[in-house]
């Protein structure tokens, strides 16, 4: 059941029908007939090429608990299923896991939202899903989990208003990029279990109950774990240690070594954004003489308080009192083209460009957008102290590298005294609650990380 979350319009989808839950899924544009066809066919295997991650039932489907690589304590109660094609209609369902790795699960919610490239606000194209019963499609080699926590950022509001640099977006999506949560189900070629604690990075569907993810981009956890403060480290101190990173340029030897960042000074511009704060947080965390903040005058006394040196936007006042007074540049702002911080920095310093900076203010996407990242790289292939760092470049082509940099901020949490680190969460939030976190994430800088509970 579709519920409108906003005083505006919702979706308009309608909820006996199903939604897209990926690029791959198969749109909602047909009678509920279509639907107990179109599960048939899937049951036997025609149209394999086509399985969606998520369908709506048509029909009241239950489960047993005769698979071993699930859960039972949450899936439905019952007997035995039978999906035949005889007459395109779906007998008495009577297994809980049918055909083709499909299980029936009871009880998802979902926010779900529709591109608009008019800047509409959040209320305009945003409901709750509300599923009694859902099949979903877990592959040999995938993991169906019970999300935990996920992340509710920026990069979500750039998605849903069609600025998404990349694949531009057009069908209705589920926000939320990182995801924390309990495995449920393991396909049968998966190296996990039910009831591991994992951590992974989606593009979209994490503000859901539910998701099926890969166990290719799957990080264990320990149960023990925050949930909520691991996913404010995977959505803002990941990307803001491997900025650090690049600037540092060290051999991986030495990559978790201690006060990494002594007897240097460092300038953040942007210190306010997601991904800025955790490079204040993570920069006094490695022993940074100096960390130099660009804000506004109302976000002083916050950067301060972080542990940062607020310097206005005067561009003539910060040539003149900090020109070479840095060793790392780190500009998570990078598409507003701040070249007269350039001169701030020391001869033999380095400066890095956030491939995920605030690029929304620009209100590009497609042509437009990819036109930005070509001047992006061009700057930096110009100059040999300027680099562009992409995190999820790293989750996707090194993943490796990205999990030992996640397990070493997870194990930073346990140490004692300044070297310990506590993430800043700064709300947690239910799923009704997304659009207002969409709301308040375009108009305001938010002091630190909004994450959403579906479980709240």
């Amino acid at each position: 059941m579709a519920q409108s979350i906003g005083p505006n319009k919702s979706l308009g989808i309608d909820s006996s029908r199903g939604h897209s839950h990926s690029s791959h899924a198969i749109k909602s544009t047909g009678k509920g007939k279509f639907w107990k066809r179109m599960l048939v066919q899937l049951s036997n295997n025609k149209y394999s090429d086509k399985k969606p991650k998520i369908l709506d039932v048509v029909e009241q489907n239950y489960i047993d608990r005769s698979d071993s690589h699930s859960d039972p304590n949450l899936l439905s109660e019952t007997s035995s299923t039978n999906w035949s094609n005889e007459d395109d209609e779906i007998q008495s369902p009577m297994n809980r896991h049918c055909s083709n790795g499909y299980y029936l699960i009871e009880g998802n919610k979902q926010v779900c939202f529709e591109v608009s490239n008019e800047g509409d606000s959040p209320y305009c194209y945003m409901s709750v899903f509300d599923y009694d019963v859902c099949p979903l499609f877990v592959g040999s080699d995938e993991c169906l989990i019970k999300v935990e926590a996920s992340s509710i950022s920026y990069l979500d509001c750039i998605i849903r208003e069609g600025r998404w640099w990349a694949d531009i977006l057009d069908y209705k999506n589920i926000p939320g990029f990182d995801i924390v949560g309990m495995i449920v189900i393991a396909g049968p070629d998966a190296p996990f279990r039910a009831g591991e604690r994992v951590a992974t990075i989606s593009i979209t569907g994490g503000n859901a109950r539910y998701i099926v993810q890969p166990c290719s981009n799957l990080i264990r956890i320990g149960k023990l774990e925050n949930a909520q403060k691991a996913c404010s480290i995977l959505s803002a101190y990941a990307p803001a240690f491997a900025l650090i990173q690049e600037g540092l340029d060290v051999p991986l030897c030495d990559r978790y070594r201690r006060n990494l960042l002594a007897d240097k000074d460092i300038l953040v511009n942007g210190g306010m954004s997601n991904h800025g704060q955790a490079v204040i947080h993570l920069a006094r965390l490695m022993g940074a003489r100096t960390i130099y903040s660009t804000g506004v005058e109302e976000d002083y006394r916050f950067l301060t308080d972080m542990g940062a040196v607020a310097l206005p936007l005067n561009k003539k006042a910060l040539k003149t009192e900090h020109r070479r007074s840095v060793d790392l540049l780190i500009d998570c702002t990078a598409f507003d083209r701040n070249d007269f911080l350039v001169p701030l920095v020391r001869p033999g310093g380095r400066i890095i460009l956030n491939h995920y900076g605030d690029i929304a203010a620009s209100g590009k996407h497609g042509f437009r957008g990819k036109i930005d990242f070509i001047w992006l790289y061009t700057k930096s292939l110009l100059s040999s102290n300027c680099h562009v760092c992409n995190y999820l470049s790293t989750f996707k082509d090194d993943f490796g590298l990205f999990k030992r940099d996640f397990e070493h901020l997870l194990r930073m949490m346990h140490l004692s005294g300044k070297e310990r680190l506590s993430p800043r969460v700064a709300s947690v939030m239910n799923l009704w609650e997304v659009p207002d976190a969409h709301f308040k994430l375009q108009r305001s800088n938010v002091r630190g990380t909004l994450i959403c509970d579906p479980w709240k």
